[in-house]
């Protein structure tokens, strides 16, 4: 049955099919949308356009048709990542009708990962290349708690109220648990077209593990009541990658990909100990998570015999995580349901290497950077608009204050290749980030 099926049934027993949620713990989302390997990372993730190693599969199928042998390819990876807490407590300053003075503290929930994210194996056939794959997608996992935000309002008589030890207006705290495990298994054919293109597409099963959950603490005058937000599930779909590689000349290859990714069911729910005003009722619905699309175009130059310069746009289409979002917040403005949303970004890849042809084993030597805009989930409505009913009564709404930290975040990596005559390859690059850090290992061996 497929899933247009399974949401008709589910919409026959009253219950909807819907997308990604608001919930707290799943802001900022990170998935693995770069090519594989280290020689990838140390270009900067700018492998697109040339694709010339059994990572092709991932970084641009077409690229199989490069390898004139049997390939295999490995990764090992370690990765910190910081998990900052924008919001992780303090206060709201209350100035005027419309405009506040947000004075937070920040905290981290550094999680530390080793895996083994990337398996592939090519074979040539005449003008013919067959692939076979394993990418893990996503592995993130984050843990924290944040505390009461006091809002300082202004009162009936415009004179602003900033007792915290009798004020029980605050943005409440919370417990917020994320996990997603997705892993993704597949096959990839290529094949020529002339001795100048190439055409490939790559296909492959995948399953996610997700788990996102917030419990919130609504204190009240007399006592503090428990919302559970929780957003679980198990399932599997299909994705898959089509590349397109040109070589109008020895020294230039322009690639195209386009990656469809999969959707997965989870189960949404809401439950509180006891009825709350500005809370939704208790429910349970079924929703939709969709890893974003993407497209990317690569360019490959090699101006000098030991000089490769890469350059990869990548366009990523996170609004799809957003479309017909599940809400757990019920806030209305105006009529108007006051939800999230997310921009579709271009990330920007560059890199160069340099080869050391006169060594017995030639050593190589890589340099890359690459842009991650923005892409956290933002109100639709403005962050100022913190606070609504009359000004003698007013309540927080459940809402993120990313917008107020928006800031593209700017990668840069360092990587090394030592090749074995023509059958085996090491590669090694570390990549620096604001808020993370990561070092791979990689081979290719080829027979």
């Amino acid at each position: 049955m497929n899933r247009f099926m399974v949401c008709l049934l589910l919409l026959g027993m009253g219950t909807l099919c819907l997308a990604q949620h608001n919930n707290r713990s799943a802001r900022d989302l990170q998935f693995r949308f770069g090519n594989p390997g280290a020689r990838s990372q140390g270009f900067g993730g700018a492998f697109i356009g040339l694709a010339d190693d059994a990572t092709a599969p991932v970084a641009n199928p077409a690229g199989m048709l490069r390898t004139a042998k049997r390939s295999m390819a490995f990764e090992v990876n370690y990765e910190r990542q910081d998990n900052e807490i924008p919001f992780y407590g303090g206060t709201i300053q209350q100035q005027n009708i419309f405009e506040f003075d947000f004075n937070f503290t920040e905290s981290e929930a550094p999680e530390n990962t080793f895996q083994i994210p990337y398996l592939a194996v090519v074979f040539p056939k005449n003008n013919m290349r067959y692939g076979f794959f394993l990418h893990q997608q996503a592995n993130l996992k984050r843990s924290y708690s944040t505390e009461p935000i006091t809002v300082c309002h202004l009162r009936a008589d415009f004179y602003p109220f900033c007792d915290q030890d009798d004020n029980p207006l605050a943005f409440n705290p919370s417990t917020d648990e994320l996990d997603i495990q997705m892993l993704n298994a597949g096959a990839s054919f290529a094949f020529g077209i002339g001795d100048r293109f190439s055409m490939g597409v790559s296909l492959f099963f995948s399953q996610m593990d997700y788990r996102a959950d917030s419990s919130i603490e609504f204190r009240q005058v007399l006592d503090t009541v428990l919302v559970e937000k929780l957003a679980r599930g198990e399932d599997e779909d299909f994705g898959g990658i089509i590349g397109l590689l040109w070589r109008p000349a020895q020294e230039l290859s322009i690639g195209l990909t386009y990656k469809s990714q999969p959707e997965f069911e989870y189960t949404a729910q809401l439950r509180k100990e006891q009825p709350l005003p500005r809370v939704p009722d208790d429910f349970s619905k079924i929703g939709l998570f969709k890893v974003p699309d993407s497209l990317g175009i690569g360019v490959s130059i090699t101006p000098l015999d030991n000089v490769t310069i890469n350059v990869d746009a990548n366009r990523v289409y996170y609004s799809q995580i957003t479309d017909e979002l599940l809400d757990f917040s019920g806030v209305v403005i105006e009529d108007q349901l006051v939800t999230q949303t997310m921009a579709d970004v271009t990330e920007i890849h560059v890199g160069m290497e340099w080869v050391f042809l006169n060594l017995a084993h030639p050593l190589s030597l890589r340099v890359g950077y690459w842009l991650d805009p923005y892409h956290a989930a933002t109100n639709t409505v403005a962050d100022s608009q913190i606070l609504e009913g009359d000004t003698d009564r007013p309540a927080v709404r459940d809402i993120f204050f990313l917008n107020l930290f928006e800031e593209d975040e700017n990668h840069y990596s360092l990587g090394l290749g030592w090749s074995f005559g023509t059958n085996l390859q090491f590669d090694a690059a570390v990549e620096v980030a604001d808020s993370s850090k990561s070092a791979t290992v990689s081979g290719i061996y080829r027979f």
